[in-house]
């Protein structure tokens, strides 16, 4: 009986085209991997983004929350660093072979993620207590201190 080679390429499910397109090379892990860090930096830069604008918005044209404004750009600036070097962290963690070790990178990351999150809490704690240690009242709509 004699067969075609096509028909031997597809009973043995070998096909040139899945070697092209690097389907025996690509594994879920891998397709994660570069899924999370396109997800984490596009968020990452979005963010960025926003912080951006909100620091233009702050310093530039005349608007009735300036701090407010600094204040969420901050904020946001916070936000997008985390989520960039996660996605930096996650993309490396999750190569081929890699085990989880607590490494300089891990640590490096975890101080930068609580800084970045952490400064913007702690700076609004320390405005509102000097604001209320000095016989102000604190107005959350406008970020700021005012007296009477």
């Amino acid at each position: 009986m004699a067969f075609a080679p096509s028909s031997l390429i597809l009973a043995n499910n070998f096909l040139p085209l899945n070697e092209a397109l690097c389907v025996f090379r690509m594994n879920v892990a891998n397709v994660f991997r570069w899924l999370f860090l396109i997800l984490f930096t596009v968020a990452g830069l979005l963010y960025l983004n926003g912080a951006a604008y909100s620091s233009w918005v702050s310093w530039g044209p005349q608007n009735e929350y300036p701090k407010l404004l600094e204040h969420r750009s901050i904020v946001w600036l916070g936000f997008s660093i985390v989520l960039l070097s996660t996605g930096i962290v996650v993309f490396r963690s999750l190569r081929e072979g890699y085990k989880f070790k607590v490494s300089k990178y891990i640590i490096f990351w975890l101080m930068l993620a609580i800084i970045s999150l952490g400064y913007p809490v702690v700076r609004e704690f320390l405005l509102i207590d000097n604001c209320l240690d000095s016989g102000g009242a604190w107005s959350a709509k406008y970020f700021d201190c005012h007296y009477e």
